[in-house]
């Protein structure tokens, strides 16, 4: 009965994300891709929603680029999570030219 309703085959979460950043940040700094946010110098923080799934996918992930964030995630702990989405808009929103931040969601 549960399959003529739900579709086991196909799974519901994907690690398609998505990292929000102002404008002229990606054009200066040079961010094209989640691998050169993961490469640069740690010019450009960044952080991530701090939930249980996020917070798993980077952790637990065999994809390299995302496990060379997590590490930069893990070692900034006090700003590198955030308890919302706004919260995570308003850092991006609020970051400036010396001090620029991504959120990745």
């Amino acid at each position: 009965m549960r399959e003529r309703v739900v579709d086991f085959t196909t799974p519901f979460w994907d690690d398609h994300l998505v990292a929000v950043m102002k404008k002229r940040h990606r054009t200066q700094f040079g961010i094209h891709s989640f691998e050169d946010l993961a490469n640069q110098s740690c010019t450009v923080k960044y952080g991530i929603l701090d939930s249980e799934l996020l917070v798993g996918l980077f952790r637990h992930s065999r994809v390299p680029v995302y496990r060379r964030m997590w590490q930069q995630i893990e070692e900034d702990t006090i700003s590198s999570r955030v308890a919302t989405t706004e919260q995570g808009l308003e850092r991006v929103l609020g970051s400036s030219d010396e001090q620029p931040w991504a959120f990745v969601t």
